[in-house]
């Protein structure tokens, strides 16, 4: 288990081939393991992010009949792999945090257009954004498609990024991207979305909300949650809404609105562990913006 700024990384290891060799050294006849492992690097919901294949030989052992080498044979090849794993690029771009920003200038919104203005309706402004197999939410901020989600679903391979409304898939641009705070503005082509209405005023404990984003599963969909606000914590320059909703993953992106259907935040992550259960953190959406350098006009 490897801790991440966004919860865990997940690793487990299959030796998928492991094979004795009969090498020729100098005369001297010698032996090496040959191993090859299959390594899944998941989150911390078991959703594979990335498959890893590494190849590795034990260094050469004399042999001797007296004394059963495979063990030590085998130890060596695997703690190769190892070491072949912990720098293959694949990992270390997961584990890098790096704090990437795109859209050094302002971004301008067009806010005219149909807004949804009670909870029932808001379900119609957000959307299912995928890549690969991997799913989270999309919250709609304008009609002629701004959109904000999370990083972690743009993370690694973006040919396959796509924004999928009334089952149709929508190739997209990424705008703004902020790491630090799990964060993408995407754009997709489109004139008449129903958008967020936003709330101007900031929340404060006990308040209520709704949560409203998809599942990774097609069984649940989209769907809405009930919380409150429980806290606020710091977190670099911006405060970060401590809510008890019960999030998951594929909820990353997703809209969090006030009684009154109005966007107060958007989902950003969730601790998990064995100790702590059912704590989420919503980033207020003017601190969104600010992050993403968006201006609403």
């Amino acid at each position: 288990v490897i801790p991440t700024p966004w919860n865990k990384l997940v690793v487990s290891a299959e030796i998928t081939n492991r094979t004795l060799v009969e090498v020729i050294v100098k005369k001297t006849q010698v032996y090496k393991m040959d191993i090859s492992i299959l390594w899944e690097i998941k989150d911390a919901y078991g959703n594979i992010l990335d498959t890893i294949n590494t190849r590795a030989l034990s260094d050469p052992e004399v042999v001797n009949l007296k004394i059963d080498l495979s063990d030590k044979l085998c130890m060596d090849a695997i703690h190769y792999n190892l070491l072949i794993f912990l720098g293959h690029t694949k990992l270390q771009h997961h584990l890098k945090f790096r704090i990437e920003k795109l859209a050094p200038v302002e971004t301008l919104i067009d806010r005219k257009g149909t807004q949804s203005n009670d909870v029932n309706s808001g379900l119609n402004s957000i959307v299912k954004v995928t890549n690969d197999d991997r799913v989270s939410t999309g919250t709609i901020l304008s009609k002629d498609g701004f959109i904000v989600t999370d990083f972690s679903v743009i993370s690694g391979n973006r040919d396959s990024l796509a924004v999928i409304i009334n089952g149709n898939k929508i190739r997209t641009e990424i705008v703004a991207i902020s790491e630090k705070y799990n964060l993408t503005l995407l754009k997709i082509a489109a004139e008449e979305l129903e958008y967020f209405a936003i709330e101007e005023k900031k929340l404060t404990y006990g308040d209520k909300f709704y949560s409203m984003c998809y599942s990774n599963s097609e069984l649940l969909g989209k769907y809405i949650t009930k919380g409150m606000i429980s806290n606020e914590r710091n977190y670099y320059s911006h405060q970060l809404y401590q809510v008890d909703a019960p999030f998951s993953y594929g909820n990353y992106g997703g809209a969090c609105i006030n009684t009154d259907g109005e966007l107060i935040g958007i989902i950003v992550s969730k601790v998990n562990s064995i100790e702590v259960e059912g704590i989420g953190f919503v980033m207020p959406i003017q601190s969104v913006l600010k992050e993403l350098n968006v201006q609403l006009k």
